[in-house]
This record gives structure tokens, sequence and C-alpha cells, in this order.
């Protein structure tokens, strides 16, 4: 071999080799996913991410980041709704909500700060009482009579309710 063809080898293996050790735990993924109540969605999220999932940790950022995904989207769709909104008693409900949802979007960053820390336990306790008190109050405010719900808030206050569900699940399971 030639000195180039030594390099050009050397470089494949050594690409192989960190493709290997950068591949996503499966056993990791399905263990924890198959444990929740949506193990599909919470295995879509995690296999959306890069880079894959190495440990517990890494599992419950990629969860986090696709909440906070979903909180920008229905942030966005909010403030499209109150804008295009002609009824003040929905537009005043929706800007009620949408504060209430960039409240989501620091408590993400938060959540983040506290698993980085393995404060796992910590973090489920937030997720389960700050986090789905705010959505709730959204919930409640948009359900309140002459409320008309857009259907893309309607539909991004699902995807927040199950994206933080799964993640009260694992956060549960990881140690």
């Amino acid at each position: 071999m030639t000195p180039h063809q030594n390099i050009i080898t050397i470089a494949a293996l050594l690409c192989t080799l960190l493709v290997a050790v950068r591949a996503a735990n499966p056993t990791l993924i399905t263990r924890l996913c198959g444990a929740t109540s949506a193990p599909g969605a919470c295995t879509r999220c995690i296999k959306s991410q890069s880079p894959p999932p190495q440990n517990e940790q890494d599992v419950v950022f990629s969860l986090l980041y696709c909440a906070y995904l979903d909180t920008q989207k229905l942030e966005t769709d909010t403030k499209n709704a109150i804008d295009e909104s002609t009824d003040e008693t929905t537009r005043s409900a929706l800007e009620q909500c949408n504060s209430l949802i960039l409240n989501l979007i620091s408590e993400n960053g938060i959540l983040k700060f506290k698993v980085g820390k393995k404060e796992y336990s910590q973090a489920k306790s937030d997720v389960d009482g700050y986090i789905n008190n705010e959505i709730k109050g959204c919930s409640k405010l948009l359900g309140a009579p002459g409320v008309t719900i857009p259907p893309k808030v309607s539909s991004g206050l699902f995807s927040l309710t199950s994206d933080y569900g799964i993640t009260s699940q694992v956060l549960g399971l990881v140690h």
C-alpha cells in the first residue's frame, strides 16, 4: 500500500469507529420509552435528535428538546391566532395563555439545567407541578365560555401535554 492509501484506510476506519461510538443505544430507548404511555411518540422524538442518546441523561435532554420545539410552535401559533382573532373574549384568553406558554419556554431551560446536574426527581416534580399547572391554566382559559379555540392551538396544547407527560414518566425511571 502507498502512504496515501494507508491514510485513506486509517481515515475510513476512524470514521467507522466514530459512527459506531455515536450510534443510539436501542436497548436504553426501548427500556425508557417502552415504559411510557406513548412509546411510539417517545421513540420518534429521541430518534429525531442528533447526536443519538448514549445514556439516560441524553434521553431526557432529547425529550426536553422536543417539548421545547413544540412549545415554540405553540407560541407562534398562539400569536398568529391573536393577530387573526376578531373576538375580544377569545383574543384575551389567547393573550393570557401566551403568557403561560412563554413561562413554559423559560421553565424548559431550568429543567435542562436540573437534568444537567442529574437532579431528576426535582425536574420530575417541576414537570408534574409547575409545567402541568401552566398547561392546565392555558387549557382552562381557552375552555371558558365564549372562547373559540383555534385548532392549531388546541393541537399544540395536546402535544405539550403529551411531551411533558412522557418526560415525567421517563424522569421517574432515570437515576
